[in-house]
């Protein structure tokens, strides 16, 4: 069983997630209910957490950070869930880091792929042989082969 789940609720899915669902969690034992509204429509405020204790689940106090932003620590996950615009993001509360999203995730892959292309090249006109390139991009041999076919 999951110790954190983290319901989108929605004008179909509201009666559900605020009766049916808590009490069907509780009993499976699960540590913590969040809700999310991401429309603001429904939930007042848009974000909301619990904790089971002693097989109820009590609501968790969120805190406003200085600019404004709403946070909720959850302690399974060991992170922040904060409200920001309206978007529902995540963030490591021992650095204040945010986690990226998956498309966030996949953009930066990306980005470091091209700069990888775009660095063997240069490594090229340097006098750098493929297994230099690969030790200095740290890729596998065949990856900057790859890479190098590429261009």
């Amino acid at each position: 069983m999951p110790n954190f789940v983290l319901e989108i609720t929605s004008a179909s899915t509201q009666e559900n997630d605020e009766e049916d669902k808590p009490q069907k969690y509780a009993f499976l034992g699960v540590q913590e209910y969040f809700q999310y509204d991401p429309t603001g429509d429904y939930l007042k405020p848009q974000l909301k957490g619990s904790r089971l204790v002693q097989g109820k689940y009590q609501s968790l106090t969120p805190n406003f950070l200085p600019d404004g932003v709403l946070s909720i620590h959850s302690e399974v996950l060991g992170l922040d869930l904060r409200l920001i615009n309206g978007e529902l993001r995540f963030f490591d509360p021992q650095t204040g880091e945010k986690l990226l999203s998956h498309k966030e995730t996949e953009q930066a892959r990306q980005q470091a792929e091209q700069a990888r292309r775009d660095a063997i090249p240069k490594l090229l006109d340097l006098g750098l042989n493929v297994e230099q390139i690969a030790s200095a991009l740290n890729l596998p041999i065949d990856e900057v082969t790859r890479l190098m076919s590429e261009r």
